[in-house]
């Protein structure tokens, strides 16, 4: 079978390098945008990470310095009655709704 059109010709000399082209592109374009991606969603990992520890970090703080202002108390620290010290807790507990095992 000969070809003598022309632009067959071109067609035939042109179209595996367009295939061929493309198939490129596209293997380089899927390999960049998943390296995109990949950088992406690890970025946004860690801004996660980060602010979940910043905010259990302020929760641990917070108890801590609640539990320095209720061991300052002179009930608790005169080991008085155990009535006005579990009178002081529950106090406490309502005021603050700390100290119940819960965040």
């Amino acid at each position: 079978m000969k070809i003598t059109s022309v632009r067959s010709r071109l067609l035939i000399l042109l179209l595996p390098f367009f295939v061929l082209s493309f198939v490129i592109l596209s293997g380089v374009s899927y390999y960049f945008s998943t390296s995109a991606l990949t950088k992406s969603i690890n970025e946004t990992a860690a801004a996660m990470n980060s602010d979940y520890s910043h905010q259990i970090e302020a929760v641990v703080e917070a108890r801590v310095i609640e539990l320095e202002a209720l061991a300052s108390n002179k009930i608790i620290r005169s080991n008085a009655d155990p009535g006005q010290i579990v009178e002081l807790l529950a106090e406490t507990h309502k005021r603050t709704g700390a100290f119940d095992g819960g965040w």
